[in-house]
């Protein structure tokens, strides 16, 4: 959203198996911590999760992939690459931080922040 910076639009949608498009309720105060930007979606289908980040907000918005309920977030700085990963996401941002998160835990688990990496936005499993 590059509007008013004031404003909170919804930024998430969903669309049903039955093909009708709802916003996903975010609480207000999730919602601003997304600074108005998601970078990047992915879908963890087994452990029904949905991430979302914001590298603008610094966050990880983590939702129930069956009803779009918020699940957690985590606050990670410049936060951007997800790829499914286990029960959560590997996560990525772009000082070389490699973590990984559910939503259902405290912080996302760093794994590893080599010297002298950084990540682009978006990232795949292989």
């Amino acid at each position: 959203f590059e509007g008013d910076a004031g404003l909170t639009p919804p930024l998430v949608a969903r669309l049903s198996r039955e093909g009708g498009l709802s916003v996903v309720d975010v609480p207000e105060g999730l919602l601003k911590r997304l600074g108005n930007y998601v970078g990047s979606v992915a879908l963890n289908a087994p452990a029904g999760l949905v991430a979302l980040s914001s590298p603008r907000g610094g966050h990880v918005l983590y939702l129930s992939a069956a009803d779009g309920t918020p699940v957690g977030s985590h606050p990670i700085a410049d936060v951007c690459g997800l790829a499914p990963l286990d029960d959560g996401f590997l996560v990525s941002d772009g000082a070389g931080g490699l973590a990984f998160g559910t939503g259902r835990e405290p912080a996302a688990e760093p794994y590893a922040r080599p010297a002298g990496v950084s990540w682009d936005n978006h990232m795949a499993a292989l």
